[in-house]
């Protein structure tokens, strides 16, 4: 990476001898990776996916698989399997994003001295990564997120790799770091912390309008730091947790945010939260009377992922004859089959030893009236039950 920030460093850098690499620790942006196999054609790439608790290595993308299936982590290496599971630790279908767990006999057996952590990150006999993935239907695995690195802004989840490799197909950014941090109206506001390659002068109308044309509205960034350089662990990993403690400071109570994306439509302003309009963001408060009111019925919130769907109480309008006249009805024909079903059951039980003393089939024939009474009284309590309902809904 810190080659690719100074293009310059690759003309004074005798790399012919070289004929592998290795990569790892954190994600690769895609368009980085593209720029490495057209620097370096000869050397053969090796994405090595994994834990310090997996010892280290737990999926491998091959070095041929590296254009093709760009941005995959590969598939589990020898003696290690790898699923998708849900927050209850059940296995989801292909295609799903989830936690990405491991199991291994070469894995780390706990965390010394801590216990619940140990419970915690192996429950199950499988070591829970902390990462959110994908596995296609062939089996490539493809690693979305941290857990603790997804964006809820919004009511929505912002996958913070996807903001940054959007970024990173903008000419001039040699490396971003995108992360939330807390805002009074989004609640989380994504950020992003860009360092400009060698000699290249971006600004921050820049980065955003290049955001806009490549993703949704609600995962553009509402602020951009420009550095000179990331902090990064020994293993070379972005701390997200220290630009987050660093830029918290950006999120104030004003309004609007440096960058206010484009305005989501929005039918009902009742029970969603803030909602907005207008093409400057601007805030459309919750009316004064509450909930908004159809026909004189208030409507109720249906939760459907991360949208809200309104719903009648009932089909059943209270000033409505037809539903009276429908239920009497319903009562009538109910009284009328329980009462046909007990005549022919009681028809039955005083010709019983008359038929047992006649033939097998008398018998039978006195069971299915019985049968048939018993399905009668459950029929009628049945149009009971919705009889009452409408009852009640009148």
């Amino acid at each position: 990476m810190d080659l690719l920030a100074a293009p310059g460093n690759f003309d004074r850098t005798d790399l012919s001898s070289l004929r592998k690499g290795y990569y790892g620790a954190s994600a690769m942006p895609v368009e980085v990776l593209r720029e490495l196999r057209r620097r370096l054609p000869d050397v053969d790439l090796w994405n090595f996916y994994g834990q310090t608790e997996m010892a280290p290595l737990a999926t491998i993308l091959r070095p041929h698989e590296q254009l093709e299936r760009a941005g995959s982590a590969g598939r589990p290496s020898l003696d290690v399997e790898t699923r998708i599971v849900d927050d209850e630790d059940e296995p989801v279908a292909s295609g799903v994003v989830g936690e990405i767990v491991h199991r291994s006999p070469h894995a780390t057996l706990g965390y010394y001295r801590d216990e619940d952590k140990t419970a915690e990150t192996f429950r199950g006999g499988w070591f829970h990564s902390g990462d959110l993935g994908v596995v296609g239907e062939d089996g490539y695995l493809s690693a979305v997120d941290r857990k603790k690195d997804m964006i809820k802004t919004g009511g929505e989840n912002v996958a913070s790799r996807e903001v940054e490799e959007a970024l990173h197909l903008l000419d001039g950014v040699a490396e971003a770091a995108v992360f939330g941090i807390a805002h009074p109206h989004w609640i989380e506001a994504v950020t992003a912390v860009v360092v400009p390659r060698e000699g290249v002068t971006l600004t921050a109308a820049q980065v955003l309008d290049h955001a806009k044309s490549h993703l949704a509205g609600y995962k553009c960034p509402k602020y951009v730091v420009f550095t000179e350089r990331l902090p990064k662990n020994p293993s070379g990993k972005i701390v997200k947790r220290e630009l987050q403690e660093r830029h918290k400071g950006l999120a104030t109570s004003d309004w609007p945010p440096i960058c206010p994306c484009p305005a989501r439509k929005t039918t009902d302003t009742a029970d969603r939260g803030p909602a907005f309009s207008g093409e400057r963001g601007t805030p459309v408060p919750p009316g004064p009377t509450g909930p908004r009111r159809i026909r004189g019925k208030p409507w109720r919130a249906l939760s459907v992922g991360s949208r809200n769907k309104a719903v009648r109480r009932s089909p059943f309008r209270r000033d409505s004859l037809v539903s009276v006249f429908i239920a009497v009805l319903l009562a009538l024909a109910a009284g009328l089959l329980v009462g046909s079903r007990v005549h022919s059951a009681r028809e039955a039980r005083a010709n019983y030893s008359a038929y047992r003393a006649r033939t097998a089939k008398g018998f039978g024939e006195m069971i299915r009236s019985a049968v048939s009474a018993v399905v009668a009284v459950a029929g009628a309590l049945v149009l009971l039950f919705i009889l009452l309902n409408v009852l009640q809904q009148a």
